[in-house]
């Protein structure tokens, strides 16, 4: 389900699948060719946040950006089952594993 937020509606490239129990809120871009699985969370409501191409947030996974912030992933990312992600920037091609906590502002590299 999408949700504006703040007069912000997010924004889905061409091919990208998102579950229709998915919750995307405000201030997101999502790239082409992405998964968005079931239950997964991803709030653009108090930061924005980017998500590149060809890019996986895998079932029960949380993305939330920064306040007044910018929450960049990368492309060819995967967020693992139920990942909390509070990054201000994922790289290319990284793989967060199940269950993991990224804390608010961490920075992770290609």
């Amino acid at each position: 389900m999408f949700f504006l937020f703040d007069g912000k509606t997010p924004r889905v490239g061409k091919g990208t699948y998102v579950s229709e129990t998915a919750i995307v809120i405000g201030d997101v871009k999502i790239g082409r060719d992405c998964y968005i699985g079931h239950g997964a969370i991803i709030r653009g409501d108090y930061g924005t946040i980017e998500i590149g191409d060809e890019t996986s947030v895998e079932e029960a996974a949380i993305i939330h950006a920064p306040p007044n912030d910018v929450c960049r992933i990368g492309s060819g990312v995967i967020i693992g089952h139920g990942a909390i992600v509070h990054s201000k920037k994922i790289g290319n091609c990284v793989l967060i594993g199940m269950g993991a906590v990224l804390s608010i502002r961490s920075e992770i590299g290609d």
